[in-house]
């Protein structure tokens, strides 16, 4: 069975004025960013935590899904610090580590 997911998104001017509070683990998808030149290119995350406001939260490493980095257990990589995703093969699920704690995002059929 599939199943579709979508996300809060919005541009950044739009996430920047209203500033909401993502729930733990939530994500928010800003679509699109401006380089340099202010020409728009692709979209950044954030995903929520400790009730912070979007304009608080650090956007998140948006590697691509077949480069998570992955893990055979929990346990081998709860230490970590940098906030990103990883993939835990034992249980076929997806985490965000917040530097100081893991949230559930995905379970994998």
């Amino acid at each position: 069975m599939a199943i579709k997911i979508l996300m809060r998104r919005g541009s950044p001017t739009m996430w920047e004025q209203a500033n909401p509070v993502l729930l733990d683990g939530e994500p928010g998808y800003e679509e699109y960013t401006l380089d340099k030149n202010g020409k728009r290119v692709g979209g950044r995350i954030k995903i929520g935590q400790d009730g912070l406001h979007w304009n608080d939260l650090p956007y998140l490493n948006t590697t691509p899904i077949e480069e998570f980095d992955r893990y055979e257990d929990l346990e081998s990589y709860r230490n970590l610090d940098e906030p990103r995703l990883y993939r835990i093969l034992d249980t076929d699920t997806l985490y965000y580590w917040t530097g100081t704690e893991y949230k559930e995002i995905a379970k994998y059929d």
